[in-house]
Order: C-alpha cells, then sequence, then structure tokens
C-alpha cells in the first residue's frame, strides 16, 4: 500500500495513547490510521504501572475483564524514607469507597499490554502500519499532509501526536518547550529472592534519587531509578544501579544478582509543552506534556488523554473545521482542568525529593495516623481529588 492515502485521523505513536485514541475514533465512525515508528509492538522502557484511577478508565471501556486476567493488582505503596523508615499505605483506604474508584492498581508486562490494545483497536476497523517514521509534515487548507520514511504520503484532516516525550509532531507544531536535561532513569528488571508483595514501593534517598518498585509477579520486580547524570559516570549503568540499591538496607538483600543484568535508559524523563492543540491537530499522552512525579503515571495520562480528546470531538459528518477548532480548544481546557493540580502537585513532590529532611518529617507526620497515609497514596496514586486527599490528611 504505497502512494497516496487520505483519512479523517491520523495518529503517531503506537503506545496506549494512540491505540486507545484510535479504537475509540474508529468507534464514533472516524477512518483511523495509527503509524508506528518501531517494527513491531515491543516491551517499553517504563515503570509498567497503572493507578487505580487507570483502572476505572479500562472498566468504563470494557477493557478491565481482559486486563484482570493478563496482570496482577498492586493494593497500595511502601514508601521509605531518606532515613530508611517504611511507611505501609493501601488504596482501598484512600477515601476509595466514596469516590467509586477501583481500590487497586495493575502490574503491566508493557508488550502485552500493548499488544492487546492493538488487537483491540484493529478488531474495532482502525489500521496500523509499521516501520513508518514520520520524515515530512507539512499543513494544507484541508488539513495535514505526510509522507513516512517506507514511501507513504497521507493527507488527513486531524493529526494527533502520541509519539512520546520525544515527539516529532509536537516539536513540528512548534509546541515543545526547550528542558534542561539534568535527570535521567534506568530500568531494569530484576528476580527477587522472595515472593514479593503486592505493593509498588518508593523508596527516596538523601541525593534526591529514588528507586521505584513495580511487582510483575511474585518472582520479577519492575525497578526504575531516577538520578542524576553524573550518578552514571565512569560506570555503566547497571553497575550504578547495582551500587545504589546495595547502598540501601531495605534493597540490599532483595535481590538475586547475576553476572549481567541487562539496563536501560530513559533521558528526557519530563517532556513540557506550551499547549497540546494546534491547527487542525492535537497532542495525548506523553507528546501532551509529562511531569516526573513521585509514582509513575505515564500510562494513565496516556489513556485518560486519548478517551478525554476522543470526547470532544464531533462525529467526522459534522467536523467543519471550525467545530473542530472549536472541540480541539475543548479538550485543551479540559485537559488543563483536570491534570493541572496534580501536575502542580508532582512539581511539589520533586520539590520535596530534593529536601531529605522534609521527606522524614512528611514519612513521620503520615506514620501517626493510618488514615493520613491512605490518604496521600490516594493523592499521589490518583484514588482521591487532590483537594479531597489534602483535606483528610489535615483533619486526620
Amino acid at each position: 500500500m504505497r502512494g497516496s492515502i487520505s483519512y479523517d485521523a491520523v495518529i503517531v505513536g503506537a503506545g496506549p495513547a494512540g491505540l486507545l485514541c484510535g479504537r475509540l475514533m474508529v468507534e464514533k465512525g472516524y477512518r483511523v490510521l495509527v503509524i508506528e515508528a518501531r517494527p513491531e509492538i515491543d516491551d517499553k522502557v517504563c515503570g509498567a504501572y497503572l493507578c487505580p484511577a487507570g483502572v476505572e478508565l479500562l472498566k468504563a471501556m470494557d477493557l478491565l475483564p481482559a486486563m484482570e486476567s493478563l496482570f496482577e493488582p498492586v493494593h497500595g505503596m511502601i514508601l521509605s524514607s531518606p532515613d530508611g523508615q517504611l511507611l505501609q499505605t493501601y488504596f482501598a483506604g484512600a477515601d476509595a469507597r466514596r469516590t467509586g474508584c477501583h481500590p487497586y492498581g495493575l502490574s503491566l508486562d508493557r508488550r502485552r499490554f500493548d499488544g492487546f490494545l492493538a488487537g483491540d483497536y484493529l478488531h474495532s476497523g482502525g489500521e496500523l502500519i509499521f516501520g513508518q517514521r514520520l520524515i515530512a509534515l507539512a499543513q494544507t487548507s484541508l488539513g495535514w499532509s505526510l509522507k513516512t520514511s517506507g514511501g507513504y504520503a497521507i493527507s488527513t484532516a486531524l493529526l494527533i501526536g502520541a509519539d512520546g516525550r520525544k515527539s516529532v509532531v509536537s516539536r513540528h507544531l512548534g509546541l515543545s518547550r526547550s528542558m534542561p536535561h539534568r535527570r535521567l532513569a534506568v530500568h531494569a528488571t530484576l528476580q527477587s529472592i522472595k515472593a514479593n508483595p503486592r505493593m509498588g514501593e518508593m523508596h527516596l534517598f538523601d541525593a534526591a534519587d529514588y528507586i521505584g518498585l513495580n511487582p510483575v509477579d511474585d518472582g520479577l520486580v519492575n525497578v526504575s531509578w531516577v538520578c542524576r547524570k553524573e550518578d552514571l559516570e565512569g560506570q555503566s549503568s547497571s553497575s550504578a544501579l547495582r551500587r545504589r540499591i546495595q547502598q540501601s538496607p531495605n534493597l540490599r538483600n532483595r535481590f538475586a544478582w547475576y553476572a549481567k543484568v541487562e539496563t536501560q535508559v530513559t533521558c528526557p524523563i519530563t517532556h513540557r509543552v506550551r499547549g497540546c492543540v494546534g491547527p487542525q491537530a492535537a497532542l495525548i499522552g506523553d507528546a501532551s506534556g509529562f511531569v516526573d512525579p513521585l509514582t509513575g503515571e505515564g500510562i494513565y495520562v496516556a489513556l485518560k488523554t486519548a478517551s478525554m480528546l476522543v470526547a470532544c470531538l464531533p462525529g467526522p459528518a459534522n467536523q467543519t473545521q471550525t467545530a473542530l477548532a472549536r472541540s480541539l480548544r475543548a479538550y485543551q481546557q479540559q485537559r488543563r482542568l483536570d491534570l493541572a493540580s496534580k501536575a502542580i502537585i508532582s512539581r511539589i513532590f520533586q520539590h520535596m525529593i530534593h529536601r531529605p529532611k522534609w521527606c522524614n518529617r512528611l514519612r513521620h507526620y503520615l506514620a501517626g495516623s493510618s488514615t493520613r497515609g491512605d490518604a496521600f497514596i490516594g493523592l499521589i496514586g490518583n484514588v482521591s481529588r487532590p483537594g479531597r486527599a489534602i483535606w483528610n490528611m489535615a483533619l486526620s
């Protein structure tokens, strides 16, 4: 299938945001094409954790039963402050009954998760092309003209960038903000010595770095270490990760180390934008902006922004340029309203982890009441609205 082809919408990026957006748009009557630079669905460098609010999104889209059959639950978080003290919290206690939110998250395998979403999208009637890198993009009177590395010439009335933190679409639209790349993330899957608790873990250290653990199953843990570039200087990422784990009393005896541990590095871990819409174009997922939070939320933001965008769009029969522009403005406003407060809180947490004494005092305060701890995990785990969670912490 070479030559010139036309679609109602073209989505760049076959991650959770792009695939879910494609499926929802097809259900709304759009003729949709998803293009992906990778040759196939593979493992992605990711914390592979879906928060309880993300589980609720899956439930609303009738995807939860299938996901529950594939992936294990996460019931709460264990937090380790820089002084090594532990705090165990539960989603089920974080105002879950009042909000109706599912009181657990999911540990994901990205290859299987993205593969399921790809199959679901294709089953709905969408089209998907792998191994096609976007090499040219131009605005036309009717929308956009695209060219790919494989020789495709594609025209579309609506362009959607779902191509991650290094989004080509975001850069072309002039929406990406230049940011210093001071921090990176080292990812690995490690073998546990003992059976894993069905809890996520966040271990904060004095040097303002931290390690997040996500239990893939009883024996494997997805490990993500967020650190400075200089923490890796003069050594491999694998050696640096092992050294950091061995320095932690709570982690040094957790894993079975082999001669070589395969690691992957993500840099940058933050992507900021001036806005998430352009002329007949929109950004979703990490492409629409991502602030490195205390707990991984990239997959939730991917699903949330995809569903949010499609909810704002008119059907293809009503998609005049005026109606589309109005819908895109509504999406940008809705995204700002729904996610802005959490983004601010994430930046506050990032500010705090550079002050270990503050982190120690916060853990001590939260440990004084199980309600406080659960309210806190409800805040960072998207179980409770920020205002409600802070109110619960203050009253307990």
